[in-house]
Formats: C-alpha cells, structure tokens, sequence
C-alpha cells in the first residue's frame, strides 16, 4: 500500500470506531436499562408461634431500581459523544480527554454496570492509539 492509502485509513479508522463504540454505548445502557435484577433477602414475619424467616428472591428491571434514574446510563453516552465531537473538529487531545474520563467513569462503574461497556473502552483506546500512530507517522515524514 502506498503511504498515502495508509494515512488515508489511519484518518477514517478512529472515526469509524468512535462511531462504532457510541452504537455499542447506546445498546449497552439499553440491555442493561430493561435487564432484570435479581436480588435476594430475607424476610421475617411475627406470627402467634414466633418469628418465621424465609428467603425471597425478586427480579425487577434496573430501570425499577435506579435510585439515580438513567444518569448512570448517560454519562458514558456522554464522554464518547465527546470523543466523536473531538474527531469531527480534529482536536485528539479532546480524544484523550473523553477516553480518559471513560475509563474513570469504566472503572469507577466496573463493581456493577462498569464492566458491560468494556467493549466501547477497548474501541476508544483503539481509536485513541490509531491516531496517536498517524500522528507519529506524520512527524517522521
């Protein structure tokens, strides 16, 4: 391949993956908005013969038990609409910005809705690493 076809593709590439890793991002956040959770417990009741415990298990949606409502879900939406505005502008630095608040966001989140959107984290690092190669190439041209 010519240098200029391998530019030409190390240009579109992490575009392509940002946009790739916005679907995966939406998607991710909507499984796990209808998912249902099950959780389980006990549950003790007075009777005339004493306490009767017994184990109950629940199933609800997360969107049933989001204390916090879909900001959880937005926030990741968020940074890699921010990562797709810094390829559209061609500002990388904003990239690193978004990836880095991605994976703060990733392993912050990683003990119970994190690790879904590790997919997406993988596609911004790589977007974040082609383009830093470009760049590279670039500068020793």
């Amino acid at each position: 391949m010519k240098p200029s076809t391998i530019l030409y593709v190390l240009k579109i590439l992490p575009g392509i993956l940002v946009i790739l890793a916005l679907v995966l991002c939406i998607s991710t956040g909507y499984k796990i908005w209808t998912s249902p959770v099950s959780y389980s417990g006990i549950q003790a009741e007075m009777t005339d013969q004493g306490e009767v415990k017994r184990r109950v298990t629940k199933k609800k949606k997360f969107s049933e038990i989001s204390g916090t409502g879909m900001i959880p879900l937005v926030i990741p939406v968020i940074f890699v609409l921010l990562a797709l505005a810094s390829i559209v502008i061609g500002k990388y630095s904003l990239l690193v910005t978004a990836t880095s608040l991605f994976f703060i966001f990733w392993f912050i989140a990683g003990f119970s809705i994190g690790m879904a959107y590790t997919p997406v984290l993988l596609f911004l690092l790589a977007a974040m690493l082609i383009n830093l190669l470009r760049n590279r190439i670039i500068e020793n041209d």
